[in-house]
């Protein structure tokens, strides 16, 4: 998707300062301009004298006393820059179509018989490469700039392809490579890896691989979400998750309330009352982006800065399969029932927390969307966290909510 619309303007104009001195003639130039890059010319092959060359109408006009083949010469010539005018359209419309705004630069490489090139992220660093070897920098500044390549490479190949276009980077992209990062490397690390990014990018919208620079507005910021104190890994459950349909009653009952807390964020009360009344508080919202009805829970949720108010939060996909595979009412234990099983649970499957209590899956919810999503998501569709709560609650409509799991590539349950 675009992000800005550009107008592309071709200009024919007769280059009087390249004139014959002896003749008058003179080149006519193609003059392509495409708003917020510098423009560019194309040469159209076709020269015309002062008297000849038409200002206002951009061609060719006969003059009295022509002779029928300098007439035809004549009409030749403003065919072929009616059809320069037409390639130049074209080529512009083929460029937009690869899911960019391009540059004059570009179009006139098409006029001129190039063939299409679609930028990938990853050029931008051999592009930066050049740029400092041009400059003359230090070998080592070349080889840390590799090493960046190879945790972006590393990146991309899990996030959309080591062919992921250059024009669909954005801030929110960025973010998410940022919060990666920052999973393995301590903040003052993932800060430079992100500004080496940055310089390249930069580079490549100063030769005009990108109208604007995406992320001139970018400003490091992110640290280290805290980890929750108790929480289950996504493997482990996974492993419930497979193992689910093949347990005893008891524990099958409440390792589903768990788990569909681990997929919602539900307390205990909010799971409650949603397993009593499903079709109260199961609520569809429309999807700001597709027009769709997405899938979602509204409630006063318990355990929030906010528990007077009604929110809305999305289903996962993940939620979703969990709910629709349960046949019959929900699963409903109570609180001391519940978590005897889990701790019977925990020691059948070996997991990190042997005390496994119903709590440990909202802890769970939190910490597996804040590593997806980022912090500030993760705690609109949790309801957790006290200082998003207080800022954004008010404000966390279920379409703004929606909006930001769109940019983020989050997969949404449509009805």
């Amino acid at each position: 998707m675009l992000t800005y619309e550009h107008r592309m303007t071709l200009y024919l104009w007769r280059r009087k300062n390249r004139a014959h001195p002896v003749t008058d003639l003179a080149p006519i130039s193609l003059r392509i301009e495409i708003d917020g890059f510098e423009r560019t010319e194309f040469a159209t092959g076709v020269s015309a004298t002062a008297a000849q060359w038409s200002a206002g109408a951009k061609r060719l006009s006969p003059g009295p006393g022509l002779s029928r083949p300098e007439r035809e010469l004549l009409q030749q010539a403003n065919n072929k820059l009616a059809e320069r005018l037409l390639a130049g359209e074209r080529a512009y419309a083929l460029l937009k179509a690869q899911g960019h705004n391009p540059s004059p630069v570009e179009v006139r490489h098409l006029l001129k018989g190039g063939a299409v090139v679609s930028r990938r992220l990853s050029e931008v660093l051999d592009l930066l490469e050049g740029v400092l070897l041009t400059r003359g920098r230090a070998r080592s500044t070349v080889l840390s700039l590799r090493s960046v390549r190879q945790k972006l490479l590393t990146y991309l190949r899990k996030h959309g392809g080591v062919s992921f276009p250059l024009a669909s980077v954005s801030l929110q992209w960025l973010r998410g490579w940022e919060r990666w990062l920052l999973g393995a490397h301590p903040p003052s690390t993932t800060q430079i890896y992100v500004g080496v990014l940055l310089q390249a990018v930069k580079e490549a919208a100063h030769e005009g691989w990108l109208p604007l620079n995406p992320l001139a507005d970018y400003a490091y910021q992110s640290e280290r979400d805290p980890a929750e104190k108790r929480h289950l890994s996504p493997e482990e459950v996974a492993r419930l998750q497979q193992a689910l349909s093949g347990l005893a009653l008891p524990l099958y009952k409440a390792t589903f309330m768990f788990l569909a807390s681990c997929y919602t964020g539900l307390s205990y009360v909010d799971y409650c009352r949603l397993a009593r009344e499903p079709a109260l508080f199961l609520v569809p919202a429309a999807d700001p982006i597709s027009g769709r009805q997405v899938r979602g829970i509204l409630l006063q949720r318990q355990k929030t800065k906010r528990s007077t108010e009604q929110t809305w939060t999305p289903l996962l996909p993940q939620a979703t399969r969990l709910l629709d595979s349960h046949e019959g009412p929900m699963p409903d234990l109570g609180p001391t029932r519940v978590n005897l099983s889990l701790k019977k649970v925990a020691g059948l499957f070996a997991l990190s927390l042997p005390d496994l209590k119903f709590k440990d899956a909202r802890s769970t919810f939190s910490q597996i969307t804040r590593e997806q999503f980022g912090l500030s998501v993760a705690a609109e569709l949790a309801r957790h966290s006290e200082q998003v709560a207080s800022k954004h609650y008010n404000s966390a409509s279920p379409e703004e909510v929606l909006r930001k799991l769109h940019i983020l590539g989050a997969e949404l349950s449509y009805n």
